[in-house]
């Protein structure tokens, strides 16, 4: 809608064809004080001459050119200048505005009756000779490769290929480096013979068909580079970017060539713990059924035929049965322990102070007979399996019984408290978002060198003579194994005749109830 005064009132039709000129027409009046032109007021202007306005420039009908506020007049001033200039000499101005009310616009300010006809021509100018260079710089210092493609056609309108019109200097290069020609003045299919294969060449042509852009990867086998290419429109051709991506690309193949060893890794062990439990299971049943008839017909053979047995038959039956016995304590604990790698119990809150003393109620006949003392502090409330717990704190207590010094009665200390990052074993040092407690097993016993300290954790590793000491070397390796699948670990510091203290790591609960 067009602006007319009251005063300078057009009719409809005038108004109609003053809307359709190519040109942004407006009529200002010159405004006097003491016959010195002061200022202008917008008299008419026409529905384009608003469009090219700024916003916080426009001017209402009757509104003068400065008497808004300080910006706005500050922006209207050197026009006010050039329209009094125009009214005072009857010369017409082209004025162009850059960096102005009017940017990137040319004003033809003509004289009329007291007052001045501005028009307004948009259009563009081509740049400058120092613009194109600096647009040039620009581009050559970018770090990627920049293409201007031009479509080349036939006589059906068809693109049969590309003219390279611009490439950027790292373009330029390693178009030289990789293919071994000179980008400007070639054609894409010059260049790259292979694009079309590669897919380049389709999605160049589609995306001028189309209009829409279009990103994708690209692999050169040749050089053995990759680039992550960006394809735009322009004109009757397209604008090309590719960053090279070779050092990502190889470094996410070698990722995926990782996850795709630790997906087989995965499966592997999962067939191994498959094995491991069909394992237990013929160990839970076939293996110690005949076991079971060794021990049978060996009680009866003692306790039947015992007085007819002459003194080395005895001690061989002797022998079986103390062999049979070992054999079913050793079927036992490798069940035990092939079943923690098999199977989990579901996680819940477990008080470490019941478990102990569930653990000294199982152990109390031993404990009396080795005239043990087992003292304990609160201990806290963690997050586990009760019975796999239990079995670790009763092997670490059977542990310390077992190795105990000839002279001394056993002493078995439990304390907790919270674990110092420099306390944690090497296996925790990346958790470093989450807190351990440490809870301490100190006994008096005979204890050992540390350093066979990682040997004691292996199924079937023993420091002691066995025929003084019974067992089957697996203890310790359920405690590990143990306090691993809680997240933890399990450390031990010992010294030979003075006792040993093995320090269990396990995840502090965080009650969210």
């Amino acid at each position: 809608m067009s602006l007319v005064t009251t005063k300078f009132r057009l009719s409809a039709v005038s108004t109609a064809i003053l809307d359709q000129l190519p040109d942004g027409v407006a009529s200002y009046e010159a405004v006097r004080h003491n016959g010195f032109i002061t200022d202008f007021k917008l008299v008419y202007a026409n529905a384009l001459f608003q469009e090219l306005m700024p916003a916080d420039c426009q001017l209402a009908a009757n509104e003068q050119m400065l008497t808004g506020d300080a910006d706005k007049t500050a922006r209207w001033q050197p026009i006010a200048d050039h329209c009094k200039e125009v009214v005072e000499t009857g010369q017409t101005v082209n004025y162009s505005l850059s960096d102005s009310l009017f940017p990137s616009t040319n004003l033809r300010i003509s004289p009329i009756t007291d007052g001045v006809l501005i028009t307004i021509r948009d259009t563009p100018q081509p740049a400058p000779d120092g613009q194109l260079q600096w647009i040039t710089n620009v581009l050559n210092a970018s770090l990627g490769n920049i293409f201007v493609y031009e479509a080349i056609r036939d006589e059906n309108g068809v693109i049969q290929d590309f003219y390279i019109r611009f490439a950027n200097e790292k373009a330029v290069q390693d178009v030289k480096t990789y293919m071994g020609k000179e980008a400007i003045g070639n054609t894409l299919l010059d260049i790259y013979p292979q694009s079309r294969e590669m897919g380049q060449f389709n999605h160049c042509v589609r995306v001028i068909e189309t209009g829409e852009p279009f990103r994708l990867e690209i692999y050169y086998p040749k050089p053995q580079v990759w680039y992550d290419t960006s394809i735009t429109k322009l004109n009757d051709g397209c604008i090309v970017t590719g960053m090279e991506i070779t050092a990502r690309k190889r470094s996410e193949l070698r990722l995926k060539e990782q996850n795709e060893l630790q997906h087989r890794m995965v499966f592997e062990l999962r067939q191994s713990n498959e094995n491991l439990r069909q394992f237990a299971q013929v160990a839970s049943h076939d293996l110690q059924e005949p076991l079971r008839k060794i021990q049978t017909f060996g009680d009866i053979l003692q306790n039947q035929f015992e007085d007819n047995l002459a003194d080395g038959e005895r001690d061989m039956i002797r022998r079986i049965q103390r062999s049979a016995k070992r054999m079913q304590m050793l079927i036992k604990d490798l069940l035990a322990y092939s079943q923690l790698a098999s199977q989990r119990d579901p996680f819940e809150p477990v008080a470490l102070n019941d478990v102990i003393r569930d653990v000294l109620s199982d152990l109390e006949i031993a404990v009396s007979e080795k005239n043990a003392t087992v003292q304990v502090s609160h201990l806290p409330t963690i997050l586990g399996s009760p019975s796999r717990l239990r079995q670790l704190f009763q092997n670490l207590i059977a542990n310390s019984l077992k190795f105990k010094k000839a002279n001394q009665s056993p002493v078995i200390q439990f304390a907790a408290r919270l674990a110092a990052a420099n306390e944690l074993p090497a296996t925790l040092h990346n958790q470093t978002t989450s807190s351990f407690w440490l809870i301490s097993v100190t006994d008096n016993g005979l204890g050992f060198e540390e350093k066979y300290k990682d040997r004691i954790f292996h199924p079937f590793q023993r420091l002691h003579d066995t025929s003084a000491f019974s067992g089957t070397g697996i203890g310790l390796a359920i405690c590990q194994r143990v306090a691993e699948s809680h997240g933890g670990a399990i450390d031990v510091s010992s010294q030979p005749n003075v006792g040993s203290t093995f320090k269990v790591f396990l995840p502090v609960y965080q009650d969210k109830a």
